[in-house]
């Protein structure tokens, strides 16, 4: 009885993933997370996906002007890191308008992407002890709140190669085109959103940037340092009042010349 247990546990747990992947409308989960970096990728290629959608996706080993998709997708390994292991990976989720879902919401964590060491939070729902826990397959955490995941994108891609820039889109969207002649909406719906900027801009705004002390006053969308305090009260602004950003979004913003020092 006990050699059969782990086949049991094992259908069961596919039976009930496959279910949660029908009720929710999702083509393919993983038991952690979805990462976007450098594409959409479930880590260690642990994932489960519905036929119907596998069904629509390239099959890798077909031929195309003589090459299989993987050797054509190789040319993009210098980035996108499509060959060997990695291929699958990204191959599962790569469906134009996939609908993506993954069992590490938001809060629970927000640092990690993808690698061997989960972060400590998750002992919290997955305890060593083996017992009932978990949670419940879901879209996914990068989809339903990308802005959530900037800070952990960037600074994971300061890590990469310079010649990998944050932003692959282009090499992303030419890959999109290459295997299935349509647009990766998903991808990139979820890289505008999470590159948008935090706050809607109007006249006469005073913001400040995390790492800085210097305020801007916000005219015709373009982001004005103000040089002194002198200057800040002749304009009728009032101290304490100013909007602190990351930042991590001030390549989002226009930022104009320096406005004329007024001294009293």
């Amino acid at each position: 009885m006990l050699t059969t247990m782990p086949l049991i546990y094992s259908i069961l747990l596919i039976v009930i993933t496959y279910t949660v992947l029908l009720i929710h409308g999702a083509d393919c989960c993983t038991g952690w997370r979805l990462s976007p970096m450098p594409v959409f990728h479930y880590s260690g290629n642990f994932w489960w996906a519905r036929c119907d959608y596998i069904n629509t996706l390239i099959h890798p080993l077909s031929q195309h002007i003589n090459k299989t998709w993987i050797e054509i997708d190789a040319k993009y390994d210098d980035c996108v890191h499509s060959k060997g292991r990695y291929f699958p990976e990204g191959w599962v989720a790569s469906g134009p308008s996939v609908k993506a879902a993954d069992c590490m919401n938001t809060s629970v964590d927000t640092s990690y992407l993808f690698g061997y060491k989960f972060p400590s939070t998750i002992d919290k729902y997955c305890p060593s002890i083996p017992q009932v826990s978990g949670l419940p397959c879901q879209t996914a955490a990068i989809i339903v709140n990308p802005r959530a995941f900037r800070r952990t994108v960037e600074y994971m891609a300061s890590l990469s190669s310079k010649e990998c820039p944050i932003n692959i889109d282009n090499k992303i969207i030419q890959r999109s085109y290459d295997w299935y002649g349509a647009y990766p909406s998903t991808f990139i719906a979820m890289k505008e959103k999470m590159m948008k900027p935090a706050i809607n801009l109007t006249d006469g705004l005073t913001i400040r940037f995390s790492d800085e002390r210097l305020t801007y006053v916000v005219k015709n969308m373009t982001l004005l340092p103000i040089p002194n305090a002198d200057t800040f009260l002749s304009m009728g602004l009032e101290f304490g009042k100013e909007r602190v950003i990351s930042y991590l979004d001030r390549p989002q913003y226009a930022i104009g010349q320096m406005l004329p020092s007024v001294t009293h």
